[in-house]
């Protein structure tokens, strides 16, 4: 059996309902894109995550999100939940990205698009967070986490990152843009 028939993806839509698929039914392929930057620059490189992209057999319009007929019409959406596991194993937890409904009379597939919870965060605007002064980059990295909504037993941040910032300023851009800065 090869991993793909092992493979389970579970959909946990925003109302807590959940749907399975795997390659007995609707799901056609997959791919696990682990990121690693070891360039030293920025904090520790460039800040980047996980993602997983699958692909759906479409031929009832079940995963097309504008479908009405759908039993998920209205449902499958950016920032719903997969979790994808292997016999019992989880392998991750992701939050879909994209949802792309590629129907035309030929082709009736669905690619999702998902990342992990680094990337969600990333991906983030920074809105009203506040300008610091002379603080660690540690006290900085820790501050902006938990603004983003982590709590304090989920943050980890290593106490070789010691150096005083002056102060600190963000463009307005996303997390990682500002994390890379």
């Amino acid at each position: 059996m090869s991993v793909v028939e092992n493979l389970r993806v579970v959909v946990t839509l925003d109302d807590g309902e959940t749907f399975e698929v795997s390659a007995k039914d609707y799901l056609l392929s997959y791919e696990v894109v682990c990121e690693l930057d070891s360039d030293i620059r920025g904090l520790r490189g460039l800040v980047s995550a996980n993602e997983f992209v699958f692909a759906l057999s479409n031929q009832d319009d079940r995963f097309t999100p504008a479908n009405a007929l759908s039993p998920y019409f209205g449902r499958l959406k950016a920032g719903v939940r997969v979790d994808i596991f292997v016999e019992q194993e989880t392998l991750g937890s992701f939050f879909v990205a994209s949802w792309d409904a590629k129907n035309t009379v030929t082709r009736r597939r669905v690619d999702v698009r998902c990342v992990d919870r680094l990337q969600s965060v990333l991906n983030n605007a920074l809105g009203d967070f506040i300008t610091q002064s002379n603080i660690t980059l540690r006290e900085y990295i820790r501050s902006l986490l938990v603004y983003l909504g982590f709590s304090d037993s989920d943050i980890v941040v290593h106490d070789s990152l010691s150096q005083i910032i002056d102060f600190t300023v963000f463009s307005g851009h996303n997390v990682a843009t500002v994390l890379n800065e």
